[in-house]
């Protein structure tokens, strides 16, 4: 009798830390979730998509911050049918989203990404971005600000729209 009642107790004092444990991971899982879904809604404004698209579902999201290495992330989430008129549009046009061929600097980067992201376990895998099927915009920061490299850009990035699957990528390694 004395035996079950330590096992008893023992297996509580097992149980809850570890029932906090698990707690505390559910919790810092919703969290990251939360803050991509964040950077997603803010980086679709900034690159002309917020209203003529909208996220669906959970997003895929690799993200690894170093104290020397800097940032590298990677998004990837559903997201509604963007109609193919918006790419031939002035805003799609204003905003530098483009089909391939592109200049063999950002082919590089691209394949770099790619590449990085084969040999990262859990991170949503890059289409192939000289499909004919994947539009492209470049990154030159971490907020995800558009446009042509200026001085102060700190790393190289892109946002890819796959036009078959309504998927939109993220990409970005930078310091």
């Amino acid at each position: 009798m004395r035996l079950v009642k330590t096992l008893r107790v023992l297996a509580l004092w097992l149980v809850i830390p570890v029932g906090a444990i698990v707690q505390l991971q559910m919790v810092s899982t919703m969290m990251r979730t939360y803050i991509a879904v964040g950077v997603m809604r803010d980086q679709l404004q900034r690159s002309g998509l917020g209203h003529v698209t909208s996220l669906r579902g959970i997003p895929q999201a690799c993200r690894e911050e170093g104290f020397l290495d800097g940032i590298d992330y990677t998004y990837a989430v559903d997201v509604a049918k963007i109609p193919d008129a918006y790419w031939a549009s002035e805003d799609a046009r204003q905003r530098h989203w483009h089909h391939a061929p592109f200049d063999d600097s950002q082919s590089e980067t691209f394949d770099g990404f790619i590449e990085y992201n084969a040999r990262k376990p859990g991170c949503p895998q890059l289409p192939a971005l000289r499909s004919p099927h994947v539009v492209i915009t470049v990154l030159y920061s971490e907020a995800g600000y558009l446009g042509p490299r200026t001085v102060s850009s700190n790393g190289d990035g892109f946002m890819a729209y796959d036009t078959r699957t309504s998927r939109l990528y993220w990409a970005y390694s930078g310091n």
